[in-house]
């Protein structure tokens, strides 16, 4: 499952402000529940804002032109013609992003599990076909293939 994609990291002062994080979850799911699991995750394993200190925020703002609120971790839902796209965007040290991810995504494929809701794919599993009728013209051999017996 491969449900990290990377934008460019912006990089000041050691701080990383990392792309976005993407969950696809299917219509069916309990969205509010999933939208936050991520966001829980995500706020417990990154960078809170405060820890970035004024220079670094204001330097981030200066150059990037990003309010402070837009570096808080947010879940953004997108609609698709398959699921509903969740996007986090977070903060992070420049060093350890990789295992970062890691944890994150431990974490929230554990709750997802616990909470009972699957990650949406385009994958499809056969799991049931439709009685399959053969006509032979005899009328008791289709219906033995039909019923998994014969037809007495």
């Amino acid at each position: 499952m491969n449900w990290w994609v990377p934008n460019k990291a912006v990089q000041v002062f050691g701080i990383r402000l990392v792309g976005e994080m993407h969950l696809p979850v299917p219509y069916t799911a309990d969205r509010t529940r999933a939208g936050r699991i991520l966001l829980d995750a995500v706020g417990r394993h990154t960078v809170q804002l405060q820890e970035l200190g004024r220079v670094a925020l204001e330097e981030l703002q200066r150059r990037y032109f990003v309010d402070a609120a837009e570096l808080e971790p947010r879940v953004y839902w997108q609609l698709t013609d398959n699921w509903l796209q969740m996007s986090v965007r977070f903060v992070a040290r420049e060093r350890g992003v990789r295992a970062l991810k890691d944890r994150i995504t431990h974490e929230v494929l554990s709750e997802l599990d616990a909470a009972g809701i699957q990650v949406a794919s385009t994958t499809f599993e056969v799991t049931a076909l439709p009685p399959l009728r053969i006509d032979t013209g005899d009328r008791s051999t289709a219906d033995a293939v039909h019923h998994g017996g014969d037809s007495r």
